[in-house]
């Protein structure tokens, strides 16, 4: 049994999952895709770091559909 908020935000430990454990991130394309947590996402951008630590700002547009329903969850819990 998990609790799952009603406004269609991620629950916190969805959240804390996200920043702190790398996924696979897709481009919309398919051409492409990146290994990363999160760091953020606002303003229309996904902060994700990759391994070794490099950040990267990419366009929300950008990514995959499934992407890019995570992240309006993430700015919903935010």
């Amino acid at each position: 049994f998990v609790l799952v908020p009603s406004d269609g935000s991620l629950a916190d430990w969805q959240l804390k999952k996200l920043k702190t454990e790398y996924r696979q991130w897709n481009a919309a394309n398919g051409k492409s895709s990146t290994e990363a947590k999160l760091i953020k996402a606002k303003h229309g951008y996904a902060y994700l770091e990759k391994k070794g630590g490099k950040e990267i700002r990419i366009p929300i547009k950008l990514l995959s559909k499934d992407d890019r329903e995570l992240l309006a969850k993430v700015m919903k819990s935010n």
